[in-house]
C-alpha cells in the first residue's frame, strides 16, 4: 500500500499513482539490460522494488513532483548548474501549484529520442 504525500503537491500525487498503475500493462517490461542500467547505487530498497515492479523508481510515495526542463547536466559545471537553479526558481515561483486542468500521454519513440506528445486530454473540475 501506498502512502501519499501530503502537502500542496499531494493533490497531483494521486492522478499520478493512478495513470501508474492503469497505464502498466501496456508498457513493455524492462530488459535486463534497462533493468541494470536504470539501477543506481543512490536507489533505496524500496525504490529498487518499485523500480523492479512498475520501471520506475519513484512511484507512489516516492513519487515527487518535477518537471524536466533541461538535458543531462552531468558534464555542467556547478557553476552552470547554480545559474539554472535561480532561473528556474525566479521563472517559477508564485506560480498556482493547487490547479492541474489536462494530462498529457507522452511516448520516447526510441531510447533517448526526445518525447513526442501523442494526446492531450483535459481533465473535469
Amino acid at each position: 500500500m501506498f502512502e501519499l504525500a501530503h502537502g500542496p503537491l499531494a493533490i497531483l500525487n494521486r492522478p499520478a499513482l493512478a495513470c501508474v498503475q492503469k497505464l502498466a500493462p501496456w508498457a513493455a517490461p524492462l530488459s535486463a539490460d534497462e533493468l541494470q542500467r536504470r539501477r543506481n547505487p543512490g536507489l533505496t530498497p524500496r525504490q529498487d522494488a518499485l523500480l523492479v515492479r512498475w520501471g520506475y523508481p519513484y512511484v507512489g510515495d516516492e513519487f515527487r513532483f518535477h518537471c524536466s526542463l533541461t538535458g543531462s547536466l552531468a558534464h555542467a559545471t556547478q557553476a552552470g548548474v547554480h545559474v539554472l537553479k535561480q532561473s528556474a526558481e525566479a521563472i517559477f515561483h508564485g506560480l498556482p501549484i493547487d490547479r492541474c486542468d489536462a494530462i498529457a500521454l507522452f511516448e520516447e519513440p526510441s531510447r533517448g529520442a526526445n518525447f513526442r506528445r501523442v494526446r492531450q486530454f483535459k481533465l473535469q473540475p
